[in-house]
């Protein structure tokens, strides 16, 4: 809406809906599937090296040692079910997230870009997807999920908590 009065000015007023929020993600793809991180949650992005991955129980390469510091590697294609090109972390792109004051991986095919996003709400339909806080249209037409790395890990704990 545009107000004007002579010898006063003009006052714009512009209506935005609440559900609509514009951040800069990293675009990342898992297989076919492409997924947008909050670039504010996103602390390093590495290949990690085969001495760098060491197994914790019964899995391999479970953990990365980074600068003394022991990161557990969430394998994002087994959380989400999906099929992933890449199946193992030494030849993965691993996403360091913080979560508190501590780190975590999450493992990914391929790093696409960084670009600004807008959110879109998923509706009642999606709304107990969990890890997904959103969704928006990436610039080649496809649909980008966006994650929640706190609802990720906080899940992820739960269940190899129940499963171990």
């Amino acid at each position: 809406m545009v107000e004007t009065e002579a010898g006063k000015g003009t006052a714009f007023l512009i209506k935005l809906p609440l559900t609509t929020s514009i951040i800069e993600g990293l675009v990342v793809r898992l297989g076919e599937n492409r997924f947008v991180l909050p670039i504010l949650d996103v602390h390093l992005t590495l290949i990690p090296k085969k001495e760098q991955l060491y197994d914790v129980q019964d899995r391999e390469s479970e953990c990365l040692i980074l600068a003394g510091e022991v990161i557990p590697i969430m394998r994002l294609h087994e959380f989400f079910d999906v099929e992933a090109d890449v199946m193992v972390p030494e030849e993965a792109i691993i996403v360091v997230v913080k979560y508190g004051d501590k780190k975590y991986g999450l493992m990914v095919d391929e790093l696409l870009h960084r670009q600004q996003i807008v959110v879109k709400n998923l509706g009642e339909t999606f709304v107990n997807l969990p890890g997904i806080t959103g969704g928006t249209i990436l610039g080649d037409g496809r649909v980008g999920l966006i994650l929640d790395p706190e609802t990720l890990i906080h899940r992820s704990h739960n269940i190899n908590m129940t499963i171990n």
